[in-house]
């Protein structure tokens, strides 16, 4: 009903129905099988401990360029180059945690589902934490729901519903003394949340004006006009990095402009947060590793040095026939 009646909702059905009858199931999943093979490649590369917890975008231009390397396709009409998340928790759970991250979070849904099993329900309660339970492991697999407030919290109130004990009795009342020190603490956090407050919310204006424009470059193709946007970008980014030092979202936006200017290295260095600052001889090495890889291409692609002339080779190869046949 709701698919026939709604034009948006039934245009999306339809345009999903025809991705998955021409068999390309990147177009189908919109782009998300470039966030799940990037995961996959950071889990190969750091299986023991990941890439660290919150790091897949900073790792995601690495990824993706060792990905292009080996001939892996990308999804063409994505229009940020770099994903924030795998679009898959699990998947992004092993990039970032590796095998120790997966290895918590097989236990913790091995509890959860005990929990399930052995908890005494009221009613059809069971049958509607389970249902619950596999709509949000179904949506964790394609999209990233503890990372969203919207979606977080009632996943969070659900799980603390499922894993609570109704049978517990309730604690006591808390003393003013508790109380007091309690609100205390968590004055003095909100003012030091607060303190670089005014340098973070103009990083996050910066970010959010080149995330922009760099929406406006790729649709025009990255034409000289767009590329000359694109470098207004990469210095409008290291101001909003000067601001706010620990603004990692300034660092992987860096990143993206670099990777779609193709600045390889500069985009590695900026996602990585160690771009080197310009010094006197930065240029004149640049150019020499650059002049260096230009020649060591060229000499690797350049065809072997032969004869113009056939009819003289044939020539001299019959000559040194007979001089060997006497």
């Amino acid at each position: 009903m709701v698919v026939a009646l709604a034009a948006p909702v039934r245009e999306r059905v339809v345009a999903k129905a025809r991705d998955a009858l021409s068999g390309d199931a990147n177009r189908l999943l919109t782009g998300r099988l470039d966030g799940w093979r990037a995961a996959v490649w950071m889990a190969s590369e750091r299986p023991h401990a990941g890439v660290g917890p919150g790091a897949f975008a900073a790792a995601f231009v690495p990824a993706k360029l060792a990905l292009l390397d080996r001939g892996a396709a990308f999804f063409r009409e994505q229009t940020n180059p770099v994903f924030a998340n795998a679009h898959n928790e699990l998947l992004e759970v092993g990039a970032e945690l590796g095998l120790p991250g997966l290895a918590a979070l097989a236990w913790g849904g091995s509890v959860l589902l005990g929990r399930l099993r052995r908890r005494r329900w009221e009613g059809g309660d069971r049958a509607l934490a389970g249902a619950a339970l596999v709509a949000l492991a179904v949506l964790a697999l394609f999209h990233f729901p503890f990372r969203l407030a919207l979606t977080g919290s009632p996943a969070a109130l659900l799980l603390a519903w499922v894993l609570g004990d109704p049978d517990r009795e309730e604690p006591g009342t808390v003393s003013r003394g508790r109380a007091r020190a309690a609100a205390l603490g968590l004055a003095l956090l909100f003012a030091l949340a607060l303190w670089p407050a005014a340098g973070r919310l103009a990083a996050s204006r910066l970010v959010r004006a080149a995330e922009t424009r760099t929406l406006t470059a790729v649709r025009a193709g990255l034409d000289p006009a767009a590329r000359r946007l694109l470098e207004g970008n990469v210095a409008m980014l290291d101001d909003a990095i000067r601001k706010d030092p620990a603004a990692i979202s300034a660092r992987v936006a860096l990143g993206a402009q670099h990777l779609l200017l193709g600045h390889a290295e500069s985009a590695i260095a900026a996602a990585a947060g160690d771009l080197p600052q310009p010094g006197p001889g930065a240029a004149a090495r640049r150019a020499g590793r650059g002049g260096a890889r230009r020649a060591r291409d060229g000499a690797a692609a350049r065809p072997p040095p032969r004869d113009p002339d056939p009819l003289r080779v044939r020539r001299g190869r019959r000559a040194g026939l007979r001089r060997r046949a006497r």
